[in-house]
């Protein structure tokens, strides 16, 4: 048993360095300027879904420099999915896509879902979460040692109130992030000359024509098809092979 232990070990910890050791290797050709040698190295990590922040982040930079446009916004994507609030990255994004005047600009947000947006996006879901548990855990303790006091006095009656006012919005904000991090439905165009059809067919009419790089947000699919929505609303088909998954 222990041998078993001990190799299960052993083999775990050789992809741990494995990984580590592509992650430098694609660190030291990007620092280098070989940009096709770090993204294939990068790949590797990201085949064994370790992506994180810094791969996606460096990824996109390494397309960027290759004028692959598509792929450096679609990595910008990624990685703004796990850190939001970035500025570095918000920035870089808004460079590749000015550099694509062909790319929709999309409607703008609502100044209530920016705001929502910025403060979920402080922390990620698993640090919302545990921040509601902690909340949760006063609240229960702060009931036990003054459950009198809460019947018959205001001022606690308010404390409680407001304990559990911060318990709900830390549970949807950890909901919410969820949702973006792990049920992300947007997707970046990747093909050229890709059209958003009326139906899953192609002669189908054509709704609006998008340019590699343009995000959607998938709706449903059928087949080789995903029904898509554009940023201005609009709802479509297209092949599911054109675009990437955020």
């Amino acid at each position: 048993m222990s041998r078993l232990i001990l190799i299960v070990f052993i083999f775990s910890t050789t992809i741990i360095f494995s990984q580590d050791s592509f992650f430098a290797d694609g660190n030291r050709a990007f620092s280098e300027g070989k940009y096709e040698q770090a993204i294939e190295n990068y790949k590797k990590v990201e085949q064994r879904d370790l992506g994180g922040f810094g791969l996606y982040s460096n990824m996109a930079r390494s397309y960027a420099m290759l004028r692959q446009d598509a792929m450096s916004i679609l990595f910008f994507e990624k990685a703004l999915k796990l850190k939001p609030n970035d500025i570095a990255t918000k920035k870089d994004l808004m460079h590749i896509r000015k550099r694509n005047p062909d790319l929709d600009i999309g409607l703008e947000k609502f100044w209530a879902s920016k705001i929502w947006a910025y403060i979920t996006g402080i922390f990620s879901s698993d640090l919302w979460a545990i921040f509601s548990l902690f909340l949760l855990s006063i609240l229960c303790i702060y009931i036990v040692l003054n459950k009198k006091l809460i019947l018959y006095n205001k001022k606690h009656s308010a404390i409680t109130s407001i304990i559990m006012l911060f318990f709900v919005f830390s549970m949807m904000a950890a909901r919410s992030r969820e949702k973006d991090i792990y049920h992300n439905q947007g997707m970046i165009i990747m093909s050229e000359s890709v059209q958003l059809k009326a139906g899953p067919d192609e002669s189908s009419p054509v709704i609006s024509d998008l340019a590699p790089g343009s995000k959607v947000y998938k709706n449903d699919f059928i087949g080789e098809w995903t029904q898509v929505r554009n940023e201005y609303g609009d709802l479509g088909w297209i092949r599911t092979t054109s675009a990437g998954k955020i």
